[in-house]
């Protein structure tokens, strides 16, 4: 009977203590969960360039590799837009080819993270090869404008030049 009365105070002790240090706030389930942006949204780099679309994205597909990259995923950006634009209200196709070629270095993606560890939301990179439909006989080439949070400003100056690298090995 003692045992059961001293862990009963224990209980009603720990429970005024816990609502004590509540300070009588809302719990986080009745709190709307809100965010902020903290870095501006990235700007893209675009290069135009006289090469046919297929050459181009083969460029862009072996100059990653040259560098013994991997590359993880192909986007086939026109494809999904305009299969559903017709859904949505849009009628005139913007693209006639449009895909993202995402690849990942291990040492960029090391060397931002330890920037700071919200830098890793820059992986993949990525590089988009695309052909308008009102511009006829030229393919552009694009990527985004890293810009890291912390002290990263080497290694952006880095990605960068790598990305960039990219897109001359196939237009130069």
């Amino acid at each position: 009977m003692y045992k059961i009365k001293t862990h009963s105070l224990l209980l009603v002790a720990a429970m005024t203590f816990l609502s004590a240090c509540n300070d009588n706030k809302k719990s986080t389930q009745d709190t709307p969960i809100t965010a902020t942006k903290v870095e501006p949204i990235q700007q893209a780099h675009i290069y135009e360039t006289d090469i046919p679309y297929d050459e181009a994205k083969d460029g862009v597909e072996m100059a990653i590799t040259d560098l013994g990259l991997i590359i993880s995923g192909t986007m086939h950006i026109s494809d999904m837009l305009n299969r559903t634009g017709k859904d949505i209200g849009i009628e005139k196709p913007i693209f006639k080819n449009a895909e993202g070629i995402e690849f990942c270095s291990a040492i960029h993606s090391h060397k931002m993270s330890q920037s700071h560890p919200s830098n890793i939301a820059m992986c993949p990179f990525t590089i988009v090869i695309y052909e308008k439909n009102d511009v006829p006989n030229k393919t552009f080439l694009s990527f985004r404008d890293v810009k890291l949070m912390g002290d990263g400003t080497t290694v952006e100056t880095e990605i960068f030049d790598l990305l960039e690298g990219v897109v001359k090995e196939v237009i130069d």
